[in-house]
């Protein structure tokens, strides 16, 4: 129980007695063994596809190999927590949405009526044919 409160206490604590001690010891062991999620590899997935970008675009952003990428989401290997951040700003996503036991059902993107470039000059062409211009 002493050491959960050890971990709890304002800083200003730390410094009496052990306390201070077994803290540096606590972070020590900490910082040797990266934390690793267990996160569903279908919200990685779902992360990366829904702003559209490729694996080896994500990969190259993330500084990790294509294969690795895939790997994460396959669920052939593990993520840590450092990656994961960078996941989250990558792909704009809150790092909670990663927690999520599913991906979330997104509503479809709206139809886009906006005319291409080539549609404008093409009627443009058939407005002059009809008040007998050129």
């Amino acid at each position: 129980m002493v050491f959960f409160n050890i971990l709890l206490a304002p800083r200003s604590l730390y410094i009496q007695d052990d306390s201070f001690i077994i803290l540096q010891a606590v972070k020590s062991m900490m910082a040797q063994k990266p934390l690793v999620l267990n996160i569903n590899p279908a919200l990685l997935v779902w992360a990366r596809t829904s702003i559209g970008i490729s694996v080896s675009r994500a990969a190259g952003q993330l500084k990790v190999s294509s294969k690795q990428l895939r790997d994460w989401e396959a669920g052939k290997d593990k993520l840590s927590i450092v990656n994961l951040e960078r996941m989250a700003g990558i792909y704009k996503r809150p790092l909670a949405a990663f927690f999520l036991p599913e991906p979330p059902a997104e509503p479809p993107i709206p139809m886009d009526f906006r005319c291409s470039s080539g549609a404008v000059n093409d009627s443009r062409k058939g407005r002059g044919k009809k008040n007998g211009s050129s």
